[in-house]
C-alpha cells in the first residue's frame, strides 16, 4: 500500500469518527465547561471566587454527602 493510499484512509476513518467527536463535544464537554466556569463564578457580581468550594465544609452539605454515602453501602 503506498502512502498516499493510507494517507486516503485514515483520513476517511477520521471523518467517520468525526460525527461522534462532535456530539461528545456538543453534548459532554461543553456542558462541563460551562459547569466548571459556573462554579468558579459568584453569579450576582460575576466576580472570580472559591466560596462555592468553601461552602462544600458546611455540616449542612457534609451531612447530606454522608446520609447519600451510607445508601450506596
Amino acid at each position: 500500500m503506498t502512502n498516499n493510499a493510507k494517507s486516503r484512509k485514515t483520513r476517511a476513518a477520521w471523518l467517520g469518527f468525526l460525527p461522534f467527536l462532535l456530539f461528545c463535544l456538543i453534548f459532554e464537554i461543553v456542558p462541563v465547561l460551562f459547569l466548571i466556569r459556573g462554579s468558579f463564578v459568584e453569579k450576582s457580581t460575576g466576580q472570580l471566587t472559591l466560596q462555592h468550594y468553601i461552602d462544600l465544609g458546611h455540616p449542612l452539605y457534609i451531612n447530606s454527602f454522608g446520609t447519600a454515602l451510607n445508601f450506596l453501602v
